[in-house]
C-alpha cells in the first residue's frame, strides 16, 4: 500500500510503501550524491530499505553500492521484456520491484536471470541489448579489494585516514586526491580536514568517500565502548586482467605490475600494525572492471590474498600464536607485547579457500570465511568481500550503540551486510 508520508516530499522518492521506498535512476552511472545519501538516512529513520530501481544502462559506483546496502537497501534491474527484472546482487529473477523485499527461498539457475550469468537471451530489445553490449565490452582490470578497521583512542589528538592514505600510497604510487562526504568527492586530500568534519557529526557515525589514481572508497568512524573505530574500504586498480605487451618485445609486461602491487599488501599490513591499533584487516582480489564501476551482472568470485587478525582478536580468540605459526604460516606483526597475526590465504593465481576455511574454524570465528567472500559455489552467488568482519573486529563483544539497523532485516542474501544504521548521514 502506498503512503503519503514525508517521504513522499524526498525529489528522488518515486514510490513510497509501508516499509519500502522505490527510487529509480536512468542515469549511466548511479554515485552517492548528498540527494542519495539523504534518501538513504531518511529510510533508515523511518524503518524502512530502499529499492534502487535502474535499467540495463546503469552502473554503481562503490561508494553508491556500499551505502546501499549497509543500509538493507537493494539494487533492482528492468530487463525490459516480459522477465520482469532481478536483483543485481544476486541475480534472482523478479516479478516486479517490491518481490526483492520478500522473504525468499534458495537461489537456483531456474530463478536466476540469464542476463546476470552473462547470457543474452531472446527477445531482449535493441536498447537493452545495446547496454549489454556496452557494458560487456568495458575494460577488465585485476582488482585489489581491501577491508581495514583500527581503533583510536577518543582524544582530541587523534588524526583520522592514515590508513586510507598509507593503503593509497603504497599500493598506487600516490596518496588520496580527493575526499568528501559524497559524490563526487572534491576537496582536496587532508586528514586534517576529515577529521575535523568527522568531529563536528559525533557522536553520528560518518561516512567518506576517498579517491586516488585507480582507487576509491569510503572511510567509516564510529564511536565504540573501546575508543573511535576506522574502517576503510578500498578498491584499487592494479593492472589489466591479461598480460598486455607481449608482442613487443621493449615493452615490460603489465601484468607483472599488477602482481607487483598485489605482493606489496603484506608490507602495507604490517606497517599499518605497527602505526595502529589494527581489528581486522582482509585483503582479496579478482578480475573486475578497470573504471572501478560496479556492474549489475555476476562478478568473478574473489581470490583471498591475506588476513590481519588484531591483538584484541586474537586476545578474545585467545588465539595460540606459536599454534598459528606452526600450522599456517602466521606472522606476528605489531607491537611485541600485545602482536597479532598475519595469516597468508592465496596468491594471484591460487584461491586456497581450504586454508581460509580452516583458519577460520580453528580460530573458532566463522566471520572471517564470510568477509573472504567465502568459496564460490555457483555463479550466481556473489561473494561480498570485506564487509562482514564487525563481530571479528569488536572486542569486547559490543557493538557502538549508535549502530541500528533498520528493523526490517534484509533477506537472506544481504546477511554479509554491515548494518550501519543512520551512517548515512553525509555518506
Amino acid at each position: 500500500m502506498t503512503t503519503s508520508d514525508g517521504s513522499a516530499r524526498h525529489p528522488l522518492v518515486g514510490r513510497a510503501h509501508d516499509d519500502v521506498i522505490v527510487s529509480e535512476s536512468s542515469a549511466q552511472v548511479v554515485e552517492l550524491t548528498a540527494a542519495r545519501a539523504g534518501l538513504l538516512r531518511l529510510a533508515t529513520e523511518q524503518h524502512r530499505r530502499v529499492v534502487l530501481l535502474t535499467g540495463e544502462e546503469s552502473t554503481l559506483t562503490l561508494p553508491m553500492r556500499d551505502a546501499l546496502l549497509a543500509t538493507g537497501g537493494v539494487w533492482v534491474v528492468s530487463e525490459g521484456n516480459e522477465q520482469g527484472g532481478r536483483d543485481a546482487v544476486t541475480g534472482r529473477q523478479l516479478d516486479d520491484a517490491l518481490a526483492a523485499t520478500l522473504p525468499s527461498g534458495p537461489l537456483s539457475p531456474g530463478n536466476t536471470s540469464p542476463i546476470f550469468l552473462g547470457e543474452t537471451p531472446p527477445g531482449v530489445g535493441p536498447d537493452v541489448l545495446r547496454d549489454l553490449q556496452r557494458r560487456r565490452a568495458a575494460p577488465a582490470a585485476r582488482l585489489v579489494s581491501l577491508s581495514m578497521s583500527v581503533r583510536h583512542s577518543a582524544r582530541r589528538t587523534t588524526v583520522l585516514g592514515r590508513t586510507a592514505e598509507l593503503a593509497v600510497e603504497s599500493l598506487t604510487g600516490a596518496p588520496p586526491r580527493t575526499w568528501g562526504r559524497h559524490e563526487p568527492a572534491l576537496l582536496a586530500w587532508d586528514r586534517a580536514a576529515l577529521t575535523a568534519d568527522a568531529r563536528e557529526r559525533a557522536p553520528l557515525p560518518t561516512r567518506f568517500v576517498v579517491v586516488g589514481d585507480g582507487a576509491i572508497g569510503t572511510v567509516l568512524v564510529r564511536r565504540t565502548s573501546d575508543g573511535l573505530e576506522e574502517t576503510t574500504t578500498l578498491e584499487l586498480a592494479t593492472g589489466p586482467s591479461q598480460p598486455d605487451g607481449l608482442d613487443e618485445p621493449d615493452q615490460p609486461d603489465r601484468a607483472d605490475a599488477a602482481r607487483t602491487i598485489v605482493d606489496r599488501v603484506s608490507g602495507l599490513f604490517e606497517a599499518l600494525a605497527e602505526e595502529t591499533i589494527p581489528l581486522f584487516f582482509l585483503a582479496t582480489t579478482r578480475t573486475g572492471r578497470a573504471d572501478l564501476l560496479v556492474s549489475s551482472e555476476a562478478q568473478e568470485p574473489p581470490v583471498p590474498l591475506t588476513m590481519l587478525l588484531g591483538p584484541p582478536g586474537v586476545r578474545r580468540l585467545q588465539v595460540d600464536l606459536d599454534e598459528a605459526a606452526r600450522r599456517f604460516d602466521a606472522v606476528r606483526v605489531g607491537k611485541r607485547r600485545l602482536p597479532g597475526l598475519q595469516f597468508p590465504l592465496g596468491t594471484l593465481d591460487h584461491a586456497d579457500w581450504g586454508t581460509a576455511s580452516e583458519i577460520a574454524h580453528w580460530i573458532g570465528a566463522d566471520e572471517v570465511l564470510a568477509a573472504a567472500g567465502g568459496p564460490p559455489r555457483s555463479r550466481h552467488v556473489e561473494p561480498r568481500a570485506g564487509r562482514q568482519a564487525d563481530r571479528v573486529r569488536q572486542a569486547p563483544d559490543q557493538q557502538a550503540p549508535d549502530q541500528q539497523a533498520p528493523d526490517q532485516q534484509a533477506p537472506d542474501q544481504h546477511r554479509q551486510v554491515q548494518q550501519t544504521g543512520a551512517a548515512t548521514d553525509g555518506a
